[in-house]
């Protein structure tokens, strides 16, 4: 019994970290898809869910800027993506961020 929980245990860590591992693929190899003028499903489509939908930042200044797509990357602690969408829903622009 103890030996099939232990089998169990490992099946779902390899799972889980799969799932991590196909979730940075899916960012990092997709951002370089989403261009200027995509709409916001699109962006979704091709990046999955953001981790944080949220006011702009990057593109404070710009009064056409509604709110930022944040995209965590698995395995990158310090790094992140946005994609900033004007008021009807469409890019203007993404990021990549890194703190140092």
């Amino acid at each position: 019994m103890l030996r099939k929980l232990a089998i169990a245990a490992v099946v779902v860590a390899l799972l889980w970290v799969g799932g991590l591992y196909l979730k940075h693929r899916r960012i990092t190899s997709g951002i370089d898809r989403v261009r200027v003028g995509m709409t916001a499903p699109e962006v979704i489509a091709i990046l999955g869910t953001p981790g944080k939908i949220k006011p702009c930042e990057g593109l404070a200044k710009d009064p056409n800027c509604a709110k930022d797509y944040v995209y965590y990357p698995p395995f990158e602690i310090v790094s992140w993506w946005t994609v900033s969408l004007d008021s009807s829903g469409r890019v203007m622009d993404k990021f990549h961020w890194q703190s140092p």
